[in-house]
């Protein structure tokens, strides 16, 4: 059975130009995902706002310098 997502929109609709965003929201919390960073293991993951568990990527980006 495929997972089930929600996806919210955040942006104004309203205002001319104005961008709008679409997140995945992860199931655990119902908040997006993020880039983070454990500095122990020093290893880049994406995971949970709410929980930081790591996740599957689509929730997030790891965005780094290299």
């Amino acid at each position: 059975m495929p997972e089930r997502c929600l996806f919210v929109v955040a942006g104004d609709r309203t205002a001319p130009g104005e961008p709008e965003f679409l997140f995945l929201l992860i199931p655990c919390c119902h908040a997006s995902g993020k880039g983070l960073y454990d500095e122990e293991s020093e290893y880049w993951y994406v995971g949970c706002r709410g929980c930081y568990a790591e996740v599957d990527p689509k929730f997030g980006a790891v965005l780094t310098d290299d």
